[in-house]
């Protein structure tokens, strides 16, 4: 099933990170585009996922109108990707595995050179995969 709602998670409240620092640490950021190059494409039976780059810095208008470059912290996922697709009944957060899958010749992977690039916006998602507004 081809994933409707994309997204790179950045970072997730939970276990190492709650929802109170989450929203401190991207809050200024909520609907700032920011510039994410897919580096990769990898697959195996059950997942397909884009890995990707996103930039360290955006791009903000300021009250006064002048333009300030601001800094996007870091992906917290060790695997910085978007999930395409899944099969039936496979849970999308699985695709985390797949460079793991890659090194085991569980899964393939393909580089994409020269890099593609392009604009997301940053944005909250709740639990049942929806944007909210911090």
């Amino acid at each position: 099933e081809f994933i409707a709602n994309t997204h790179v998670t950045m970072a997730f409240a939970g276990r190492m990170l709650s929802a109170k620092s989450l929203a401190s640490k991207f809050h200024k950021l909520q609907g700032c585009k920011v510039a994410v190059a897919v580096t990769s494409f990898l697959w195996s039976p059950t997942h397909a996922a884009l890995a990707v780059k996103v930039s360290p810095t955006t791009t903000v208008t300021m009250p006064d109108g002048s333009l300030e470059q601001i800094p996007v912290p870091e992906c917290e996922n060790s695997f910085s990707h978007v999930t395409v697709w899944c099969a039936p009944g496979a849970q999308a957060f699985l695709s985390n595995r797949l460079p793991a899958l890659v090194d085991s010749g569980e899964a393939m992977c393909v580089n994409i050179d020269p890099e593609v690039t392009m604009m997301g916006t940053i944005r909250f998602w709740n639990q049942q995969n929806q944007p909210i507004q911090i």
